[in-house]
């Protein structure tokens, strides 16, 4: 179930970078919250928990640099994809880069706050 789970968000997080420009609300308050990365966060850090529970704990530190290889380059793609595929959008750096921010985040998450990891990740 938990490998459902993480496919749907990896897959929503897809669909929200493919929605059309035109078709996203502006409001110029969030502008100054910067609301746009905070949720670029949320996605990404919400993601790397999602995606480390399909791990034991015990295969957490093996898989830990190739999860956050992936979610770094599945970012940059889809920012690639904003640029050239998808309408009305365009690629934005710091977009990715909230996305490496959020996945460092995970990561500073689940370290700090050990009593968190049986929450993220499977016993065997």
């Amino acid at each position: 179930m938990s490998f459902f789970f993480a496919v749907v968000w990896i897959l929503i997080i897809a669909f929200l970078h493919a929605i059309p420009g035109s078709d996203l609300p502006t409001y110029s308050f969030l502008d100054f919250l910067h609301f746009d990365k905070w949720v670029h966060v949320f996605l990404f850090t919400f993601a790397f928990f999602l995606i480390t529970r399909l791990f034991t704990l015990q295969y957490y530190q093996q898989h830990k640099r190739y999860i956050i290889a992936f979610l770094t380059i599945y970012g940059l793609f889809l920012e690639c994809c904003q640029e050239y595929f998808f309408i009305s959008r365009s690629m934005d750096m710091f977009d990715w880069l909230a996305d490496c921010v959020g996945v460092i985040m995970a990561v500073l998450i689940i370290r700090k706050f050990p009593s968190f990891r049986p929450y993220f990740f499977k016993k065997s």
